[in-house]
């Protein structure tokens, strides 16, 4: 487990255990509200995100500000047979978290021009665990990051059905940290990627397509091990690159069916290098004697790409109120073998509903509500140090979004 957090630490990737991977795709209050099957929608600011090429669509220029609030009571946990440290059946229940996700976007339409802008500021990945004070606290305790995505686009109306965009993404990751009983690590790092939308709409239906590429982030931090040895660490990783293929069905002008794919490259960690500036000691295993002062550390991975299917309802009952459901099913990138405390990555199926209100023809607001449930997680690696975290996990959590729209 000593390796995973070295790992999760300074790759600044954020540890979370309710999302693909450690993605938040819960970018928009309106989106959530449909399960986030809105590439094919994108008729908001959020477009910026979900589509960009849905900005050219729009008839005036747009703001939105709010954030999705994500409560997690816990992540529970019963150790198995094939825990070399715990008795079978030991209970540990992480603590409980609160965290809120926030978003801004800006459209910005003319309708004497084809060419339209927008900007985007949100956070889609990041979160923490944390098992300080249970029986897993020797293998993980806080694992926690801070990161913000900024996204400049443009879209361009090619015909009155047709559109495609460009944009540029700014990964800024501002600080990350991971204890546990022996190491204690901070860092932090930014990259940059792009990301090309494309948006077809005729009256029955719509069709999207987006791309994000991946951001390869660069990190400076520091580790020291109460075994001794403190020290600067570098390392580079990759954010992966992200398919969004969405179809939007109209059977009539007040509702909207809406179904999304989206493809998620986590098949990039596959290796990864970290190198310190001194050695920094670990323990080779349990108990905690022999310990070795190491450089670097060589971690090999086995994530594969995933496939998540959304499926989002909107109806407009009358020019002031709407109604949204959505059901998604987010599969875990990594099997159970190599599950960590850290981000347990359990399969997860999300249960959506979100209400919309427009007050005047200018202001109007969101709501959203997730119910988010995993699968339960059998951990079972045969050796090594993620043996020691081996047993069942199993956890739930709440989406509450609101935000606020104002056209201009």
């Amino acid at each position: 487990m000593i390796r995973r957090m070295l790992l999760w630490l300074l790759l600044m990737t954020p540890i979370q255990a309710f999302c693909s991977g450690y993605q938040l795709p819960d970018q928009s209050v309106r989106a959530v509200g449909m399960a986030d099957a809105f590439t094919a929608v994108a008729d908001d600011a959020s477009a910026v995100w979900y589509n960009p090429a849905g900005v050219a669509f729009q008839q005036a220029p747009q703001i939105s500000l709010g954030g999705v609030d994500i409560y997690i009571p816990a992540i529970d946990f019963v150790s198995n047979a094939a825990n070399p440290l715990l008795p079978p059946a030991t209970r540990a229940r992480s603590k409980r978290q609160n965290a809120i996700v926030p978003q801004l976007y800006l459209s910005y339409v003319t309708p004497a021009s084809d060419i339209s802008f927008g900007l985007g500021v949100n956070s889609p990945f990041g979160l923490e665990t944390d098992w300080t004070g249970t029986a897993l606290a020797n293998a993980s305790t806080l694992s926690r990051i801070q990161m913000i995505n900024v996204n400049p686009m443009l879209a361009y109306k090619i015909t009155d059905h047709l559109a495609v965009a460009i944009g540029l993404d700014y990964a800024y990751v501002k600080s990350v940290d991971l204890n546990n009983a022996i190491l204690t690590q901070h860092g932090h790092g930014d990259g940059w990627g792009g990301n090309i939308g494309i948006l077809y709409q005729q009256p029955l239906f719509s069709l999207g397509v987006t791309y994000r590429s991946q951001i390869a982030v660069n990190v400076n931090g520091t580790a020291s091990s109460r075994l001794g040895g403190a020290a600067a660490a570098t390392t580079s990783f990759k954010l992966p690159d992200m398919v969004n293929i969405g179809i939007a069905f109209h059977p009539a002008p007040s509702l909207t069916i809406s179904m999304d794919a989206d493809w998620t490259n986590w098949g990039k960690y596959d290796q990864i290098a970290l190198n310190y500036a001194s050695p920094i000691t670990i323990p080779t295993g349990l108990p905690l004697p022999p310990v070795i002062g190491v450089r670097s550390i060589m971690v090999q991975e086995q994530w594969h790409a995933t496939i998540s299917p959304k499926l989002g309802l909107s109806w407009r009952m009358n020019d002031v109120i709407t109604f949204r459901l959505g059901y998604s099913f987010d599969p875990s990138p990594v099997n159970d073998i190599y599950a960590s405390p850290d981000l347990p990555l359990n399969d997860q199926h999300n249960f959506a509903a979100g209400f919309s209100m427009q007050m005047t023809p200018q202001f109007g607001y969101d709501l959203a509500y997730m119910y988010t449930m995993q699968t339960t997680l059998h951990q079972t690696a045969p050796t090594g140090a993620g043996a020691l975290a081996n047993g069942a996990y199993k956890g739930r959590a709440h989406l509450f979004g609101a935000a606020a729209n104002y056209r201009f």
